[in-house]
């Protein structure tokens, strides 16, 4: 008989093409948006530089997974949730599994790490990890193991 309260399960991600040209294309059309207001040039500029400031360390943190504070693999051990950065190594975190969203080509996890109170997103497409680990990652978040 299958025990799921022993089990490990571990997968790893990094850089997905396709969150790259979604970000672009959200970040493009943001852009065009703000060009088209009847704003002053001069609160144009300012926000596309704040924008683009921003952008910037999003992409690098959470899209390009650059950062050492960039969450990079998940674990669960014993229905005990960790997420892993290479500055703080593994963390124990409380999954939000309610708030989840598993879908065949996309994982949006909402977690909290244990000594902070924001909850924070990660966004996980079919492309960011190996097809086997993002199936078993699909499976164990839908059923739990």
């Amino acid at each position: 008989m299958f025990n799921r309260h022993n089990t490990l399960f571990e997968c790893r991600w990094s850089f997905s093409t396709y969150l790259l040209i979604i970000f672009l294309m959200l970040y493009s059309i943001s852009l065009l948006v703000v060009m088209h207001l009847s704003w002053n040039i001069g609160w144009k500029v300012l926000f596309i530089i704040l924008f683009t400031c921003h952008s910037m360390t999003v992409s690098v943190k959470s899209v390009l997974f650059k950062m050492s504070s960039s969450f990079t693999a998940l674990r669960s051990i014993s229905n005990n949730w960790f997420i892993y950065s290479s500055t703080k190594q593994w963390q124990p975190i409380k999954l939000l599994t309610s708030h989840c969203v598993v879908l065949s080509w996309v994982v949006i996890l909402q977690f909290r790490v244990e000594e902070s109170k924001r909850i924070k997103t990660l966004c996980l497409l079919a492309d960011n990890m190996p097809m086997n680990d993002f199936r078993r990652l699909k499976v164990y978040l839908r059923y739990g193991g």
